[in-house]
């Protein structure tokens, strides 16, 4: 039996990566760490992660509405998927480098100056009628996830549990 997997199709990650631009704009933000992008394209990507996270208590969602998307095929560990994503992850980036969607900012750390007017009016069409990616993590990530700060206790890193966080700079 032959599967796709769309955690490792280069053209969902950029649609996944394009989303998550998208959102920045639309709430003014004007730049973006890289380990920010990765775990939230992981979230984009598998969705049940969500399940895991912990939340501030001022959180009103429903994890359960995640749990539904669990599937028996491709179960690897999330630790060991976010890694063999990188690869097809970085290759995007790149690629979105060189169209001049984001422009690296290495200065303080890994970051990128989103110039989302460089992405193309096709993708940008794709990405208003796209139905692969699941609404509710394009939603929860609008509305909470990209305020919570990456780095530290209670940061990105540490709530998604992908990225090591105690030793960070913050």
């Amino acid at each position: 039996m032959l599967l796709y997997d769309w955690t490792k199709d280069p053209h969902h990650t950029l649609l996944r990566i394009s989303i998550i631009l998208k959102i920045l704009h639309e709430k003014g933000i004007k730049e973006i760490e890289y380990d920010r992008l990765r775990i939230l394209d992981f979230i984009l990507a598998k969705p049940t992660i969500i399940t895991e996270m912990v939340f501030d208590k001022n959180w009103r969602g429903n994890k359960s509405t995640f749990k539904n998307l669990k599937h028996g095929y491709n179960s690897f560990p999330k630790e060991i998927l976010f890694h063999q994503m990188k690869d097809i992850f970085d290759i995007v980036i790149n690629s979105l480098e060189k169209l001049t969607v984001i422009v690296s900012d290495m200065s303080i750390s890994p970051r990128y100056n989103i110039k989302i007017e460089n992405l193309s009016i096709n993708l940008q069409a794709v990405i208003e009628t796209q139905q692969s990616i699941n609404f509710d993590a394009i939603t929860l990530i609008k509305n909470h996830l990209i305020d919570y700060p990456l780095l530290g206790r209670g940061g990105l890193k540490d709530r998604s549990t992908l990225m090591e966080y105690k030793y960070d700079n913050h």
